[in-house]
Formats: structure tokens, sequence, C-alpha cells
């Protein structure tokens, strides 16, 4: 999940269902500080506006207004031991 009002991406875990609340299972950064605060006109903004997973689960595709395009590996976002029942 995209969160416009930090500098990173929440990864979450999706259990058996959807249902209840849920904190992230691991938060990683995507945007280095400098680039963070060109964007931060609110709390509410600076952070990645949008993201997208390849077809092969392996790359994900973030982007924000002051960083059009940033790849990453999937596997780096999801970490180690983070099975295929999570939902970015």
């Amino acid at each position: 999940m995209a969160d416009a009002g930090s500098p990173v991406v929440h990864v979450y875990e999706r259990g058996d269902n959807w249902t209840g609340r849920r904190g992230p299972a691991r938060s990683v950064g995507v945007l280095d500080e400098e680039t963070f605060q060109r964007g931060r006109a609110s709390v509410e903004e600076g952070g990645p506006k949008g993201l997208d997973i390849d077809r092969s689960n392996s790359v994900i595709a973030v982007t924000c207004e002051e960083q059009a395009l940033a790849f990453y590996p999937l596997a780096s976002v999801l970490g180690s031991g983070i099975g295929p029942g999570l939902a970015p």
C-alpha cells in the first residue's frame, strides 16, 4: 500500500480474510528524505502515490510527483520469511 503522507510502502499480511484492523507487517522506504521533503506541501503529500507489481511478480514500480518512476525487486519489499499471503 502506498502512503502519500510518508516515504514508505506498507506491506500487509492477508491472513484468513480481510476483516478487522491490521497494521503493516513491514514498511519499506522507497523515497530518500530530500525527495520526500520536496513534495511535502502538507501532511498528506510527498510520498508515493501509486504502485504496481509486474506480471512476473518480481518487480514493484512506485511513482510520485517528485520521483516519476522507480523500480524495486519485489523480494526486497516483501522481506524474508513473508510468503504469498500478502497484499502490497
